[in-house]
């Protein structure tokens, strides 16, 4: 029985020393290759970045890429300016600034297709940014950049609009390209092109509930802002004056104020209002106009151009006297005999009056 417990015991501590020798065996296995384990981790994580920074690298072409679009951008606009196709020229140019905006030659070629389409305060910007990017090297190769500037600035006109009301959601165009958002108190400068330096512009105002306005000014280039107010008056409670007349030139006030040449659309209160229209060359008329609420009063008006003074009765009267006048002069000229040299028209010592008065 002895010996049955002492064999007993003794498989039970071998069973011991073995299990304790394989878990020595695991954990010696373990620290030999821990590093190899770590370095694994490492470089699956690095694989793990580079492939989510793959998508954003490959959405910039390499620098070589970009060049060759940027030159093929360059040649399709220089060769639409060649066509005259202006349009195309500047949808080229932009193409090619959102994708290189430090190349100055890029401004310069956009300035001129600008120009070519009387879009003169967009060419002027171009242009100023040219001016301001480019080397003086490559400044030299446009000497007369200067005068260029000066030109597209001499055709750049500028319009100050307020408003009566301020009215954010209103829509104010001066000309046919320039549009803002808002009109209020607050002057809202609007530049505009004068191809000609010197140019009627039509300054239109459109909002909901309104009374739409347009003032026609006369703007010059390169000169201080004019000033345009515009009365904003509400839909319920005024109406809308139209006047047209001629000549283009006529000056016409209501109630006293001028407000400018035809057309004339002005929203004006409701009720009983006074016109006057005055033109060189021309008579004046003077009428007065009821406006009805909500609705429009259409006016046409031809000034009659003022009668040369020959028409007039009293000229002629008068050129009548005066040719008999001058023909009693002659005749007695003619037909009174010729005295003696001798003794001449004048007393000694008396100085006479002359004979014609003017």
């Amino acid at each position: 029985m002895r010996d049955m417990s002492s064999s007993f015991y003794c498989s039970r501590s071998e069973a011991r020393r073995s299990e304790a020798r394989r878990s020595e065996a695991r954990r010696s296995e373990a620290r030999r290759c821990r590093p190899y384990v770590l370095a694994l981790v490492l470089v699956a994580f690095a694989l793990a970045i580079v492939s989510s920074a793959a998508p954003a690298i490959a959405q910039e072409p390499p620098p070589s890429t970009t060049r060759a679009r940027v030159d093929e951008l360059k040649h399709r606009g220089n060769q639409a300016m060649l066509d005259l196709n202006y349009g195309e020229a500047l949808d080229a140019y932009t193409a090619a600034i959102a994708i290189a905006p430090e190349e100055p030659t890029l401004y310069y070629n956009l300035g001129r297709a600008h120009q070519a389409r009387e879009d003169y305060p967009a060419a002027l910007d171009a242009l100023e940014q040219f001016a301001r990017r480019a080397a003086p090297e490559i400044k030299a190769r446009v000497p007369t950049l200067d005068a260029l500037i000066n030109d597209v600035r001499s055709r750049v006109g500028t319009v100050s609009v307020t408003c009566t009301t301020d009215l954010p959601a209103a829509t104010i165009k001066a000309g046919d390209r320039t549009t803002a958002k808002g009109c209020t108190s607050r002057p809202t400068l609007l530049r505009v092109s004068v191809p000609t330096r010197r140019s009627a512009i039509d300054v239109r105002l459109t909002a909901d509930g309104y009374q739409g306005q347009t003032a026609r000014v006369t703007v010059d280039g390169g000169a201080a802002p004019v000033q345009v107010a515009l009365t904003v008056l509400p839909t319920s409670t005024s109406g809308m004056l139209v006047a047209r007349a001629t000549p283009v030139h006529a000056r016409i006030s209501v109630d006293g104020v001028e407000r400018g040449n035809p057309p004339l659309d002005l929203p004006i209160p409701a009720g009983s209002h006074v016109l006057d229209l005055r033109a060189d060359g021309h008579d004046s008329a003077h009428l007065e106009v009821v406006v009805e609420a909500g609705k429009r009063r259409e006016l046409s008006i031809d000034l009659q151009r003022t009668a040369p003074i020959t028409s007039k009765w009293w000229f002629w009267t008068a050129a009548g006297v005066v040719a008999a006048g001058i023909g009693v002069a002659v005749w007695y000229l003619v037909v009174q005999p010729e005295e003696d040299p001798s003794r001449g028209t004048i007393e000694p010592g008396r100085v006479s009056a002359p004979l014609l008065r003017f």
